[in-house]
């Protein structure tokens, strides 16, 4: 029991990280236009590694699990259906900083809210740093660079490998967000490596699919539903 309790935590942890880094909004780029392009859907498959056998046990369950992003004029809908949390949505408003996400699962309906002003960015800018690597990986075509980003959140420090194309206008989610004012592109590639519990832990994530196709605006409505509750 003791287990799952701190896997249960864990995994809320995961879930708001997967909005926070992996399933950012993006706004795609045309390869036959030279500006870029603000609508459309991505699809992302994620693998995670964990120090601890049962919890790997567990993530081998969720591996490779479709993520599926929608994204129009700064906004985006970000849906993950999951073995072990049920049916995930996040909502993301960056014209605004706003956000929402909700969660359909063992623990029922529940939603989550999140605003970020400009005083709270101009803190945690000062607990990211970002470097430019010497490496460069080929994603979908598209030519990414490579970041090395160091996060410290919450006595915790969160280090990032992504593999950025500048083709894709970067507009980073929830907490967040301040990764737009520090990396110009979007990451096709990613690990992410951070301790939680005790727990070691790696994100594989990879783009594997871009489509430019219109997207309804309801699909981007911030509207909490009659029976879910706020977490």
């Amino acid at each position: 029991m003791i287990i799952l309790s701190k896997y249960y935590q864990l995994m809320k942890k995961l879930i708001n990280f997967t909005f926070i880094y992996l399933i950012s909004i993006i706004i795609v780029s045309c390869n036959d236009k030279p500006t870029r392009t603000n609508e459309g859907v991505i699809t992302s498959k994620q693998t995670i590694y964990s120090s601890i056998p049962e919890v790997q046990e567990q993530f081998d369950k969720y591996d490779n699990t479709p993520i599926k992003t929608y994204f129009k004029n700064g906004k985006s809908r970000v849906e993950i259906t999951s073995p072990i949390v049920g049916n995930i949505i996040g909502i993301v408003d960056a014209n605004t900083m706003k956000s929402i996400s909700f969660i359909n699962g063992p623990s029922g309906k529940l939603f989550t809210k999140n605003e970020l002003d400009n005083d709270r960015l101009d803190e945690l800018l000062k607990n990211i740093s970002v470097e430019v690597g010497s490496e460069t990986k080929v994603v979908l075509g598209y030519e990414c660079q490579q970041y090395i980003v160091t996060i410290d959140q919450d006595s915790n420090k969160i280090r990032m490998e992504m593999f950025v194309t500048p083709e894709i206008e970067p507009v980073f989610s929830g907490e967040q967000l301040e990764l737009y004012k520090k990396i110009d592109g979007f990451p096709m590639y990613m690990v992410m490596e951070m301790n939680q519990f005790g727990n070691e832990l790696k994100r594989i994530t990879e783009v594997v699919d871009l489509e430019v196709v219109e997207v309804s605006d309801d699909k981007f409505d911030m509207t909490p539903p009659e029976d879910y509750k706020e977490l």
